[in-house]
């Protein structure tokens, strides 16, 4: 544990340098990011197909949260299989390869460079201009069941919907990047740009699903923080991978890659330097970490508080899809 204190406060004590960099300085370090991403393509592809088809690692999990990472009480049994898919006919064999070959790549080295590219479009819009990329289209918006159209002569609608999404034909078409819409109220406002928010020190526990880090490209070039990334147990081939395409911050302690167990994750997040943390799994995992069960507790009065209050963001598995949308 003394190396991963010792890890955490070294990024931590780079957090306001970070911060400070100027939007020039950070399109530099994501074109040598990029860069790093394709000479190092081949290993991460490698690696991601490693650690996923290997027949001796297959695991079955009669909990609900196969991959709790801190699931400290759930009882795992792992099945050997002999000789992986010997059982099916080659044809079948060579298809699965394929298909798992064109899948491992798409969440790893795609997946990954398609939000540096975003990112960077960002960057460089502020670099060049000053100020973020333009959105698409700006589009009046009903107000209440008044269509703007229809509203009073002379009265301009208070709402708008503003288009907004990476552009170019990549992004569009061969990716399907779709584009999305904001609701904006048309009021005086003051936001911070993406470069200038207050930084954090943010934890993120890794997906065992997928290898793109893109929790780790969210914590430094959307929250403008540092961050320390804890591999999944199912997903440590592809950290050395990582480390090496994410070198330039991890050299500057603007990022680090740990790996461990259960203890290992726990008191990264609850360290004392970490201000926030992600999370990509299962929704018992969350509970874990929130409540010490895999079910939240009761609704009661007073409201019990979880053991680690810091603000989160969590992609959780085995839960039901809320979609968010403004109303009254």
């Amino acid at each position: 544990m003394e190396d991963l204190d010792r890890g955490v406060r070294l990024v931590a004590a780079q957090k306001d340098v970070w911060a400070s960099l100027s939007p020039k300085e950070k399109l530099s370090i994501i074109d040598e990011l990029m860069d790093r991403l394709q000479a190092f393509s081949s290993d991460l592809h490698e690696a991601s197909i490693e650690k996923r088809d290997e027949p001796a690692a297959v695991l079955t999990d009669d909990s609900p949260s196969p991959a709790a990472d801190l699931a400290a009480d759930s009882t795992k049994k792992k099945e050997t299989l002999e000789d992986g898919f010997a059982c099916v006919d080659a044809k079948t064999r060579r298809m699965i390869a394929t298909a798992s070959g064109v899948s491992h790549w798409m969440h790893s080295s795609m997946l990954t460079g398609i939000w540096l590219s975003v990112i960077r479009e960002y960057f460089e819009s502020v670099v060049a201009t000053g100020k973020p990329p333009p959105p698409f289209a700006v589009r009046p918006a009903a107000a209440g069941t008044e269509s703007a159209q229809d509203a009073e002569p002379g009265k301009r609608p208070s709402r708008h919907f503003v288009k907004v999404g990476p552009k170019g034909l990549l992004f569009t078409t061969l990716l399907t990047f779709g584009s999305m819409e904001l609701l904006v109220e048309e009021s005086p406002t003051e936001q911070e740009l993406v470069h200038e928010r207050t930084a954090n020190v943010v934890a993120i526990l890794g997906a065992g699903n997928f290898d793109a880090p893109i929790d780790v490209l969210a914590s430094l070039f959307v929250e403008n923080s540092v961050c320390v990334y804890k591999s999944s147990p199912f997903n440590p081939r592809v950290a050395p991978v990582l480390a090496e395409i994410f070198k330039p911050l991890v050299d500057r302690n603007f990022l680090l890659f740990v790996e461990g167990d259960v203890k290992q994750g726990e008191a990264l997040l609850h360290h004392e330097c970490v201000t926030k943390w992600y999370m990509t799994g299962s929704i018992h995992t969350a509970n874990r970490i929130l409540w010490g069960t895999p079910t939240p507790p009761e609704k009661t009065e007073p409201v019990p508080k979880p053991l680690l209050n810091k603000p989160f963001t969590a992609e959780l598995g085995s839960c039901t899809p809320w979609i968010v949308c403004p109303g009254n």
